[in-house]
């Protein structure tokens, strides 16, 4: 720079003060810039950084939709039909944003390209950069005439849509994408699903497994006895072996959930909780002192 920095003085370092290269180069000191990486940027090239391939194309909100689901539709699976409140395509002009008659044309300042070739000399080198056009915002084409009705393609309207949430599903977001707002000329947003799994009245679950309390009565456990349980898709047996300890449990193999990402379902595991009597007639417990001297 001005002739005082040499290529290898600047790379190296050697006898040079960073600050002043940074001083001539960019107007102000080294030390001192406050927007990091777009800061420097912005001094070479007059503008942001932006991603590559990035000109133009806006891209529109995400929408959320929560919903809740009981573990019979974590076992079915469950059909979803909504009616989204949205952006959509503007009636009259069909949502181009034009007049209707009309159509858009080609932006005089980039040719319809969308972007623009900037030349800055810096020095004795001259950087050549890409940017987008501002007179079109990227988009290489102009709306000459707007539509009276909605001057941007899009108004406020329902849309009408539907899909089946997965049997397996669990608690979390899941993504419908392009669902979500819609703008011009740009990318849809997407339909963010939430999912609530409700708790169940019979059911405790833990993963694809499925945990039920059957009641059962201190003689039932005593003597065994042949027992229906609920499942989630209908009722199976069980032998409750006599002798039964509280607690004791059974596997239903099978009778579980699904999980996505396995194969099959899981299983329904049923505890025994023995009920033991508060209350006892003077009969009831001459019997049971009678039994309990009979073990003696």
């Amino acid at each position: 720079v001005d002739g005082r920095y040499s290529t290898e003085d600047i790379f190296r370092g050697a006898g040079a003060n960073f600050d002043d290269v940074f001083s001539d180069l960019f107007g102000r000191r080294g030390g001192r810039t406050t927007g990091g990486f777009d800061s420097i940027f912005q001094n070479l090239f007059g503008g942001r950084a932006q991603g590559f391939g990035g000109f133009g194309g806006q891209r529109g909100s995400d929408l959320l939709h929560e919903t809740f689901v009981s573990l019979e539709d974590v076992l079915h699976g469950k059909r979803m039909e909504l009616d989204l409140q949205k952006n959509v395509d503007c009636p009259d002009c069909n949502g181009s944003g034009c007049f209707p008659g009309t159509s858009k044309i080609k932006c005089l300042d980039c040719g319809g390209q969308g972007q623009v070739r900037i030349s800055r000399n810096m020095g004795f080198s001259t950087f050549v950069t890409v940017q987008p056009c501002g007179k079109c915002g990227g988009r290489g084409m102009m709306i000459e005439k707007p539509c009276k009705k909605c001057r941007s393609g899009k108004v406020k309207g329902t849309k009408h849509i539907s899909f089946e949430l997965p049997a397996g599903i669990d608690n979390g977001d899941y993504v419908i994408s392009g669902e979500g707002e819609s703008v011009l000329d740009g990318v849809s947003g997407d339909l963010i699903i939430r999912v609530n799994v409700q708790p169940h009245p019979k059911f405790k679950r833990d993963g694809r497994d499925i945990f039920f309390d059957a009641q059962i009565s201190m003689m039932d456990a005593s003597l065994g006895k042949n027992l229906e349980v609920p499942t989630l898709d209908g009722f199976s047996k069980i032998t409750v072996e006599s002798g039964s300890q509280p607690n004791t449990i059974t596997k239903l193999k099978g009778k579980g959930l699904p999980g996505r990402g396995f194969r099959g379902r899981g299983d329904q595991y049923v505890r025994l909780v023995v009920n033991i009597p508060k209350k006892l007639s003077k009969d009831q417990k001459d019997l049971l002192k009678e039994l309990q001297d009979s073990f003696n």
